[in-house]
């Protein structure tokens, strides 16, 4: 990644240098590419955030001409929109950016005529629409390249837990822990000695789950787990060396450590009796499992009045426990809907296809290990294979397998969603 930085930057200083003879609008690029990056988020919106941002900035300091500023920041506002909730095909996102920005151009240089500042010369316009191209070409590949090598983050939903939860079981249980390292204790939302005076010393005694919390039972203790977009558990000899993102490591009797990595620093632990669990807040706000003792009459009474669409009711945890965002996709094919219906018009019958369906997805997924679709594997010698089942979920403007129309990619609430707009309805 720092080569093609050094390489968009070099290249876009020579266009700048040509066109603009000035280094802030190369500059200005570069610096919303790095911190698009530095988030860990090459996404194209998140790009965008960051060049309206830097551009209104920009304008109101280099340029003192606040109209332009603020015309910036309200089509800049409105192409972030676009891009992030009603379109999100990547072409599409990059094509409508350039529009945006040579609308901008345009806008900014008759603003420029107006008061007097400039007089009216297509080629100087034409000059300044140029210059906007390379960087966004340049970050439109590099992008690409990105997701194409290391594909987008998901957040390890139900059959992915499991899977991490029963590896675990087989290494862990019967092992009493020695020692705990923190490296990073951000991850340890309980009180943090005391985490590790009540720990040291404890056997595990069996690992479980609850939707996507993770149950480390040790005798009359539980630590309760929650991976969040990447957390990871590993089992390392003691003697290896720590990797930069393994941030709580448990030093085990048989020479071994159980090693929490995460590199977003996103996921949660805390230490609860075990007697406790149900009562713990967030356990206790959450629903049933799609594959438990869920029921159509309870799917109906939690959606039947509500505004919102079915897409983000099935996403609410305190709903069905479990589902993410590949398995409501999956789910909402099979029960031929669209994920863009509210949850008002879903009727008793569509219910019932949802709990039939969510629970027979959820079931195969685990039996397949969870779903691999990026960097994500349970990272304890097991790999997610559902993803080869996949009807709809990352297939955009492929034939869906059912009927052959096109499978499209839409943004329901703030979610990458796929359907086709043939089978649901």
């Amino acid at each position: 990644m720092i080569i093609y930085i050094v390489i968009s930057f070099f290249l876009e200083n020579i266009v700048g240098l040509l066109i603009n003879k000035s280094m802030i609008i190369p500059l200005f690029f570069l610096l919303a590419l790095l911190l698009s990056y530095q988030v860990k988020n090459i996404a194209y919106d998140k790009y965008l955030l960051y060049m309206v941002l830097l551009g209104f900035l920009y304008d109101i300091i280099y340029t003192n001409i606040y109209i332009n500023s603020l015309l910036f920041l309200g089509i800049g506002s409105l192409n972030v929109l676009y891009n992030k909730y009603i379109n999100n095909s990547f072409i599409m996102n990059f094509i409508f950016t350039i529009l945006f920005l040579i609308m901008y151009e345009v806008l900014y240089y008759f603003i420029y005529i107006m008061l007097g500042l400039n007089n009216f010369n297509l080629f100087v316009l034409g000059k300044s629409i140029l210059a906007i191209l390379p960087i966004n070409i340049i970050y439109y590949l590099i992008s690409k390249l990105y997701l194409s090598k290391y594909g987008r983050w998901f957040m390890p939903e139900l059959p992915e837990v499991r899977t991490v939860k029963n590896a675990l079981k087989k290494q862990i249980v019967g092992r009493t822990i020695k020692n705990i390292l923190y490296r990073y204790d951000g991850i340890i939302r309980s009180d943090k000695n005391e985490f590790k005076d009540i720990l040291i010393g404890k056997t595990f005694t069996d690992v479980d789950n609850f939707g996507k919390w993770l149950y480390l039972k040790l005798d009359d203790y539980t630590i309760l787990s929650h991976l969040r977009m990447e957390g990871k558990y590993y089992i390392k000899p003691s003697t290896e060396e720590y990797e930069k993102h393994e941030h709580i490591i448990f030093n085990l009797d048989d020479g071994s450590d159980l090693r929490y990595k995460d590199v977003r620093k996103f996921g949660i632990m805390y230490l609860v009796k075990t007697k406790d669990i149900s009562s713990v807040n967030e356990i206790a706000k959450l629903g049933i499992e799609p594959d438990k003792d869920l029921t159509k009459e309870y799917i109906y009474n939690k959606i039947h009045n509500s505004n919102k669409t079915i897409k983000e009711l099935l996403l609410d945890q305190t709903i069905i426990n479990g589902f993410g965002n590949i398995y409501v996709d999956e789910v909402l094919f099979a029960s031929h809907i669209l994920p863009t219906r509210l949850g008002n018009t879903i009727t008793i019958d569509e219910c019932e296809r949802i709990k039939v369906e969510g629970s027979r997805i959820i079931k195969k997924a685990t039996e397949c290990l969870g779903t691999t679709i990026r960097s994500y594997t349970s990272s304890l010698g097991v790999e997610g294979t559902y993803q080869k089942y996949l009807k709809v979920h990352t297939r955009a403007n492929q034939k869906c397998l059912t009927c052959g129309e096109l499978v499209l990619k839409t943004r329901v609430g703030g979610r990458g969603t796929y359907f086709c707009p043939k089978c649901q309805k």
